[in-house]
């Protein structure tokens, strides 16, 4: 019974897979010389001894300690933020500002960062009106101030805007890698965070000054805090969910409903 049950599960797995695969991945095949890599690793794992190679050194991946978990967390966050700036200039990406919405949460950060959530309107506001911005009764963003505020400390060390963008995508590499490991086990989390830097929009918006990041690491924060308060139930961890749950309130009010109702 318990054979059957995992058989039906990985078909369905496997459906599930190429569901998304032709929705998300677009139903675009790989090329052939990935093909031919992949058929190479394939053919190289199932080896008698690499094989068994491969599975001792990946179990003892699957049950670290809190410690090493911490530690796996940080330098998958550091190698994940080296990986995506790499793969940005290999693939000539733009390192400064094309959409209204970066302008946007820009100006907000530089208001922000010399401590005002506002400015006076120009004198001649009709000439300068632009998208997402108000221009009367004053110059300001029109929307929540919870991304850009995470920008300031950039700002206020003169860092180029991607270093933070760059920096908010490696944070949630490692706590979608530290959450899993605490759910799963750890092989599992490195498999997720590996998952997760795989996915083509999570690396397009990683050089880019957007509310969607931010909204997932501050996701990725609660859930965290959670498992904290679901382990010790303290007024800390408690503190924290709602320091996270408030803070992407005001970057993605949906996104934290989402997040925060269950």
């Amino acid at each position: 019974m318990i054979r059957a049950n995992r058989r039906l599960s990985i078909g369905l797995l496997l459906l599930t897979g190429l569901c998304l695969w032709y929705v998300f991945g677009r139903a675009a095949w790989w090329y052939p010389a990935q093909l031919i890599v992949l058929i190479l690793q394939t053919g190289f794992a199932l080896l008698p001894p690499v094989n068994r190679w491969l599975t001792t050194r990946l179990d003892l991946l699957r049950h670290p300690t809190v410690r090493a978990r911490s530690i796996t967390a940080i330098n998958i966050s550091t190698l994940g933020f080296l990986y995506l700036l790499l793969s940005a200039i290999q693939q000539q990406r733009d390192f400064f500002p094309h959409l209204h919405d970066e302008s946007m949460h820009l100006i907000q950060a530089q208001q922000l960062a010399h401590g005002r959530l506002w400015s006076a309107s120009h004198a001649l506001p009709q000439f300068f009106e632009t998208f997402h911005v108000f221009v009367t009764p004053v110059y300001a963003a029109m929307q929540f101030p919870g991304t850009s505020l995470l920008y300031v400390p950039g700002i206020r060390l003169h860092l180029p805007y991607w270093v933070t963008s760059l920096a908010i995508a490696g944070v949630s590499l490692g706590l979608f890698y530290r959450i899993v490991a605490e759910m799963i086990d750890g092989l599992a989390g490195i498999l997720a965070a590996i998952l997760l830097l795989g996915v083509l929009e999570f690396r397009y918006v990683s050089v880019m000054v957007l509310s969607n990041p931010a909204a997932l690491m501050f996701g990725l924060w609660m859930i965290w805090a959670w498992l904290r308060w679901r382990d010790h139930q303290t007024l800390r961890a408690a503190i924290l969910i709602g320091i996270f749950a408030g803070w992407a309130a005001i970057t993605r009010p949906p996104d934290a409903v989402c997040f925060a109702l269950p």
